[in-house]
């Protein structure tokens, strides 16, 4: 065979190659691209449009080893941007699986929860109430801190485990005692507690509250404002970002070491605002579910179920709060 000849033969062999490859190549990519615009994996299958999808299928053209599986680490959860693992690697190989890692994600929803096997309770725990009475105005906790509640108040047998309390517009009051006035004595404490809410209110909602009646100024407060949770201390209010959702249990726990106020909703840190203010002694009462006013009545009353209403001279941690909110009646170990 002549030179002339031989170069020509491989000049068309190369160029075949060249161009099944370039072209599985460039339907790979297309495949990817289209993929990761409408939430198909490879095979054209729907994927969860607020979530990550599958990698693009790669050309199958060439003779290149399998390509690594792509790897997305979603900076956002829950709020996930259309976007799927992408293979690198070799060129021509089998496609890369798409791969997720979300950080930083929230505990699933809860709708009920099995009650706990006893646990050794915090020394900081000085306020439980599991709402399992089912009759009368008076409400007590384990440690016998006593309420009562105001007419409109009644008990629901389906509580995230055993009764709940059903707040209309009926507040409980505490009376001041040594145990509840030990709160804010370390310098820190945690309000937690299981809220439905069957409609979304506008304006401010008292969940669990300790200050002066008819001001502003609390020693600390946990409340919803158009169902939005917030922490305030003193004059100082951490605030979430979304309003709680309605017709199912949320949990939803607040913070304050002496610096830093935080908000979990569901276990998940939801705001945090640095302050630096001491907590300040009190003598007042403890309201679960509205404001007092200076005429002995009530403002900015909760209308909705609770249950596990506790209250820790102390600032639990992310650990913690993630074991009340997966766990009732459950009191997490030091």
């Amino acid at each position: 065979m002549n030179m002339t000849r031989k170069l020509w033969i491989e000049a068309c062999l190369c160029a075949a190659i060249y161009s099944g490859c370039t072209r599985d190549v460039e339907v790979g990519r297309q495949t990817t691209e289209t993929n990761l615009m409408t939430g198909l994996d490879a095979n054209g299958t729907m994927k969860d449009p607020f979530g990550g999808f599958d990698g693009g299928a790669a050309g199958n053209g060439g003779s290149g080893g399998s390509r690594d599986a792509g790897t997305v680490i979603d900076p956002i959860p829950d709020a996930r941007a259309p976007m799927g693992g992408v293979g690198g690697g070799n060129v021509g190989g089998a496609a890369g699986a798409g791969v997720i890692t979300t950080v930083d994600a929230a505990l699933p929803p809860v709708t009920s929860l099995v009650a706990c096997a006893p646990d050794v309770a915090l020394k900081s725990q000085i306020a439980a109430y599991s709402f399992d009475q089912k009759a009368g105005l008076k409400v007590i906790d384990k440690f016998g801190n006593a309420g009562v509640a105001e007419k409109g108040f009644t008990w629901d047998s389906n509580g995230i485990a055993g009764g709940a309390g059903v707040l209309a517009r009926s507040p409980i009051t505490v009376p001041s005692n040594p145990l509840i006035n030990k709160t804010g004595v370390s310098g820190s404490f945690t309000i937690a507690a299981w809220i439905k809410l069957d409609a979304l209110a506008s304006g401010l909602q008292f969940v669990v509250r300790r200050g002066e009646s008819g001001t502003d100024f609390v020693q600390f407060a946990l409340l919803l404002s158009d169902g939005v949770p917030q922490l305030t201390v003193h004059f100082f209010t951490a605030a979430a970002t979304e309003p709680l959702p309605l017709k199912r249990w949320v949990h939803v726990a607040a913070t304050y070491n002496g610096v830093t106020e935080l908000i979990y909703v569901d276990g998940k840190q939801e705001a945090s605002l640095d302050i630096g203010w001491p907590i300040t002694a009190e003598t007042t009462p403890l309201v679960i579910g509205g404001k007092p006013t200076v005429q002995g009545t009530f403002e900015s009353e909760l209308s909705a179920t609770i249950d596990d209403v506790m209250l820790f001279d102390q600032e639990l941690t992310l650990n913690q709060v993630q074991e009340l909110a997966t766990c009732s009646g459950k009191v997490p170990k030091i």
